[in-house]
């Protein structure tokens, strides 16, 4: 366990700026973005109903969770959405770049087995580095509401019961949470593709993975068309589409503006999110990603530079 977590450490020091400077500046510019707003424009972009602040602190009772919620939403899409590219990004070169410095001489030296290497990097994909940036968006979704309760209460506005539902916050916080670790377990098989290509490819590993996938698909593609003209059915790349666009991730993105009936409330969001954990797509990824991370193993254990 020592092993592995000072391995998991490593990770975190060798990619500091993506993982951690990052999302925590994402958080910093979006307050200061808020704060340059309320002392130079005197309001925010946010409205209802085509009022700015002045109708946040107006608007009915039951349009409060409305409010609340959808602002708590977006604040995730400027962390989340980076997110994914900088753990595609990560994994692409998490063997790669140790073999083009050849500082995979010095690692394979010490007492670390080559399977518990590529656990670490996994483990850093789908629960350290996201977990960062949750912890980015949850303390600059605190500092935003502070900020625009602080604001009311200097312009003589009472905001505190429209911006301030703990049951919500604490809600919206826990969802983010298994949103998180559920689009990492469910994009597990993409992940450990990636991190396979990554430690045999000679170069530009990501574009290697990218091209494999590309061109099986064009083939079985065009066997399938040979065979049957038929010009639709399943190729790997349409998997690997698919299986981004049915992530539970983008289910924290849902921000709905219509009248508070049709709001998707936290209990529907949670039961959305769990339910991918029962999904058979789940335990069928985790059986690809089981045998790719085998042969990524392999591999590595086999490299030398």
């Amino acid at each position: 366990m020592q092993k592995l977590t000072a391995l998991i450490k490593r990770e975190m020091i060798e990619n500091r700026f993506s993982a951690l400077w990052l999302p925590f500046g994402i958080g910093i510019g979006l307050v200061c973005v808020l704060l340059g707003a309320l002392i130079w424009h005197h309001d925010i972009a946010l409205s209802i109903n085509g009022a700015g602040i002045d109708g946040i602190a107006t608007i009915a009772a039951d349009e409060k969770t409305q409010v609340a919620t959808t602002l708590l939403a977006a604040l995730t899409l400027p962390f989340y959405v980076p997110l994914i590219f900088i753990v595609i990004f990560y994994l692409a070169h998490g063997l790669f770049d140790e073999r083009k410095d050849r500082s995979i001489l010095f690692w394979k030296s010490l007492p670390v087995s080559d399977h518990l290497t590529v656990t670490s990097k996994l483990i850093t994909a789908i629960v350290v580095i996201p977990a960062c940036y949750w912890l980015a968006a949850t303390i600059t979704q605190s500092a935003f509401l502070f900020v625009l309760t602080l604001t009311g209460q200097l312009i003589g506005l009472e905001l505190w019961s429209v911006l301030w539902q703990p049951g919500l916050i604490f809600a919206q916080a826990i969802n983010g949470v298994l949103a998180l670790l559920a689009h990492g377990l469910w994009l597990l098989p993409i992940y450990a593709w990636l991190l396979f290509c990554s430690s045999w490819a000679p170069r530009a590993p990501l574009m290697v993975a990218i091209a494999i996938v590309a061109i099986f698909s064009l083939f079985v593609n065009t066997w399938q068309i040979v065979q049957t003209l038929n010009f639709s059915g399943f190729t790997p790349l349409r998997w690997v589409a698919e299986r981004f666009s049915e992530s539970p991730l983008p289910l924290s993105f849902q921000l709905n503006l219509e009248p508070p009936t049709t709001l998707v409330l936290q209990s529907d969001q949670f039961i959305q999110i769990a339910s991918y954990f029962a999904s058979p797509k789940m335990w069928v990824g985790w059986v690809i990603a089981a045998g790719l991370s085998a042969l990524t193993v392999f591999m590595r254990h086999r490299a030398n530079a």
